[in-house]
């Protein structure tokens, strides 16, 4: 082989990593943006299990008598406060009742226009 065929095949070779790589690169922004959506939806689904899915664990402290200035006391916890409703939660059960009633009307609707034409056409 001579100079110029060998420079022919390396200027092709050339060429065919630019393409390989320019298809690499598009290939890992799919995956890139695949694969940080799982992890969203990962540390996302885990944060919930963990802030609603954990049982409180008793302290050491609770379990030491709260009234010691008296002479016959009851070892036990202390007394629990009455946990007061979020604003949040509140508005979430609104909102969501509200959802299903427009829900309930646009099935409403629907079934309406079923019965007024019963083949689907209007």
């Amino acid at each position: 082989m001579s100079e110029i065929d060998l420079k022919k095949q390396a200027e092709e070779l050339e060429q065919t990593l630019k393409k390989q790589l320019e298809l690499l690169k598009k290939d890992s922004e799919n995956w890139l943006k695949f694969g940080g959506i799982i992890l969203a939806g990962g540390l996302l689904s885990a944060g919930l299990v963990r802030s609603l899915g954990r049982k409180k664990r008793k302290k050491k402290s609770e379990s030491i008598p709260y009234e010691l200035g008296q002479q016959n006391f009851v070892a036990g916890p202390a007394p629990k406060k009455k946990k007061k409703k979020s604003f949040l939660a509140r508005l979430l059960k609104r909102v969501f009742m509200v959802g299903i009633a427009l829900a309930k009307v646009k099935i409403m609707d629907e079934l309406g226009n079923l019965q007024k034409d019963p083949r689907g056409k209007q």
